[in-house]
C-alpha cells in the first residue's frame, strides 16, 4: 500500500514540474519538485522523500541523505530511482526535528548537479546550509563524493600513508645459569663397638693365660727351691 501511495505521489511531482515549468524551480540552478517541499512544517512525520526532475536521472549516480540536526542520516533501505524522480525511505520513528536533505543526480550522458533543503516535522529552524546548489564534479561536496550510500561524512584518503609504528623486539630474557652444587662432605662415621658378648669372651682368654703363666712361674720357682735343699 506504501509502495503505491509513493508511486502515486512520484508521478504527480513529476505532471507538477512539468505543467509549472521554472515556476517549480526551487532552487536558482536545479529544478526540482519534491515530497516534502522546502520549508515545508509537517504535522505528521514523513514516511518518504521523494524529488521529481525534468530529465531522465542515472541510476548509478543518484545518491540522497536525510539529516537531522544532530547530522545523522534518517534514512532507511536503498535509494529508488524510477526515469526522472527518486525517493527514498525514513525511518518509522522519526522525531519532531528540522531534516536537511542532501541530494545528487546527473543525467544519463550529462555531468552531477546536486544541493540541499529542508523541511520541518514541527517548527522548522532553517539555516543557510539547507539552501545550496552545486553543478559539476569540482563542485561536489566530499559527503557526496562517498561511494557509500548512507555515509555522513568523506570518504577516507587512499593515498594517505599510515605511519609505521616500530615494531618493538623483546629483549632477550638471560638464561639462569645454575648454580654449582656443593659436594656433601663425607663424614666419618664412628667404628661401633663390639657387642658385649664378644667382650666377654676377650677377657677369658686374657684370664686363661694369665694363669698359665702363674702356674709355669710357681712350678718353676718350687724347682728351684727343691734342688738347692738338696
Amino acid at each position: 500500500m506504501m509502495r503505491r501511495i509513493g508511486g502515486l505521489v512520484t508521478a504527480l511531482l513529476a505532471l507538477a514540474l512539468l505543467a509549472a515549468g521554472p515556476a517549480a524551480t526551487a532552487t536558482a540552478a536545479n529544478e526540482f519538485a519534491s515530497d516534502p517541499a522546502q520549508h515545508a512544517e509537517l504535522k505528521r512525520a514523513p514516511g518518504w522523500v521523494t524529488m521529481a526532475f525534468d530529465f531522465a536521472l542515472d541510476p548509478s549516480t543518484a545518491k540522497m541523505l536525510v539529516l537531522n540536526s544532530a547530522g545523522e542520516n534518517v534514512t532507511t533501505g536503498e535509494l529508488a530511482v524510477e526515469w526522472t524522480n527518486v525517493r527514498v525511505q525514513l525511518r518509522e520513528d522519526l522525531p519532531k526535528d528540522t531534516y536537511t536533505v542532501h541530494y545528487r543526480v546527473s543525467r544519463a550522458d550529462g555531468e552531477p548537479l546536486g544541493g540541499t533543503f529542508q523541511f520541518a516535522y514541527g517548527k522548522g529552524n532553517w539555516t543557510s546550509d539547507g539552501d545550496t546548489t552545486w553543478k559539476g564534479s569540482d563542485k561536489e561536496p566530499d559527503v557526496m563524493k562517498n561511494p557509500d550510500p548512507n555515509a555522513t561524512t568523506a570518504a577516507a584518503d587512499p593515498s594517505a600513508t599510515p605511519t609505521e609504528t616500530p615494531s618493538v623486539t623483546p629483549s632477550a630474557t638471560p638464561t639462569p645459569t645454575p648454580s654449582a652444587t656443593p659436594t656433601p662432605s663425607v663424614t666419618a662415621s664412628p667404628v661401633p663397638a663390639a657387642d658385649g658378648g664378644s667382650g666377654l669372651v676377650g677377657w677369658a682368654i686374657g684370664a686363661g693365660v694369665v694363669a698359665v703363666l702363674a702356674a709355669a712361674g710357681g712350678a718353676w720357682w718350687y724347682r728351684s727351691r727343691h734342688n738347692a735343699d738338696s
